[in-house]
């Protein structure tokens, strides 16, 4: 029997919930155009984006790689219905509740912002903002269950042994294989079929985001197979610490620009960023926060809801601060506190009610107990 992973709960709420300082630094970003933008915008706030945006989304899809597969592995029979619901439910509940009402309070704020999503085709990727990553884990989890077991299990064991036993080609060749996968698949959406397609959905569906997390919720799959592999990614090692540390600054530094070298070199950096920020994420949820905490445990319960919320305080949060021109010392941590404060007020409201933990949370449940365990010794065999 394995022990409770406390810690990779802990590491997937913080990939989460990062995503609140993320959207704030977009406010205040100088980089790129956004849903809405501050009174005062600063370089500083382009490469904390840069930063979160490195790692943050590789590390929550490994996670949840790792325990789809183990959860699918416990209850093949009803997964997926189970996993619809988990996901389904709150994408559809979220979009025609506050995505629809931050649709129309940016259209009011800055509808230039609209203006540029609609000419380039795209205006569907407004309305679903943060909500993409549900889109995203809905095609892996129709993907995962599609696949035959010895596909995605007994394989994925085999090639587990290969990587550990041969550490650094292994790694050599993963990222050269992800290098090019996101490239071609870059190339390959700039063609006519895609584009028809985009256009067609309104560019809802974020076809190169799912293409380009896909590797890393495989691995994530690949790591629940063998416990061994598992082990080596989310154990302590001075160098492989420094190395990270490294790429994942190395991305967050690199100038904003739309030229083709640049959008290359960041693809690129982005790729090293995502592996080495996710080794950070779960070699130091490791070392420092696998622990039993109550305050922990309702931090994890609630980062689901506080994010699917979070985003239209944001954008008013945003609006509020500019008109009263708050300096950003203050205004950019104010906008954090008030959309955290505001979104756990809500999460805190619907669940004391089964129907809206139902339709925000997927689940009846009132809480999301750490429930995952790690793999017996057996799966190392």
């Amino acid at each position: 029997m394995g022990q409770r992973i406390y810690f990779l709960d802990t590491a997937r709420a913080v990939s989460i919930l990062l995503g609140l300082p993320l959207h704030a630094s977009y406010a205040y970003s100088s980089g790129e155009p956004w849903l809405i933008k501050s009174h005062a915008t600063f370089d500083i706030f382009y490469v904390v984006s840069q930063f979160i945006h490195g790692f943050r989304m590789h590390a929550f899809f490994l996670i949840a790689g790792y325990f789809s597969a183990l959860t699918l592995c416990r209850n093949d029979s009803r997964w997926l219905s189970k996993r619809m619901e988990r996901l389904a439910i709150p994408l559809i509940a979220t979009l025609f509740t506050f995505n629809i009402a931050q649709f129309l309070i940016v259209k009011m704020l800055n509808p230039g912002a609209i203006d540029r999503a609609n000419e380039a085709g795209k205006i569907g990727s407004v309305w679903s903002a943060h909500m993409w990553f549900l889109i995203a884990m809905i095609f892996y989890t129709i993907m995962l269950y599609i696949l035959p077991k010895t596909v995605w299990h007994d394989r994925s064991r085999y090639y587990a042994k290969i990587m550990i036993a041969h550490p650094l080609s292994s790694l050599i060749i993963c990222i050269t294989a992800i290098i090019f996968w996101t490239l071609g698949t870059k190339f390959a959406l700039s063609l006519p079929p895609f584009k028809i397609f985009s256009a067609t959905t309104m560019g809802i569906f974020p076809l190169f985001k799912i293409a380009s997390y896909l590797p890393f919720f495989t691995f994530g799959v690949l790591c629940y197979t063998y416990n061994e592999l598992f082990e080596r990614i989310t154990r302590w090692n001075n160098l492989a610490i420094g190395f990270s540390v490294i790429a994942v600054l190395l991305h967050a530094l690199l100038p904003s620009g739309t030229e083709p070298i640049l959008t290359v070199l960041r693809i690129i950096l982005a790729i090293f960023s995502g592996i080495g920020g996710s080794y950070l994420t779960l070699a130091l949820s490791r070392r420092f926060l696998n622990i039993k905490n109550e305050t922990v445990s309702s931090i994890v319960n609630a980062s689901f809801s506080i994010y699917l919320f979070h985003h239209p305080f944001i954008v008013i949060g945003t609006a509020l601060l500019s008109i009263i021109m708050v300096p950003v010392g203050i205004g950019f941590p104010a906008l954090i506190l008030f959309a955290l404060s505001a979104a756990w007020g809500l999460h805190l409201i619907i669940r004391n009610s089964r129907l809206l933990l139902w339709l925000f949370n997927g689940s009846a449940e009132k809480s999301w107990r750490p429930t995952h365990i790690a793999p017996s010794s057996t799966t190392s065999s």
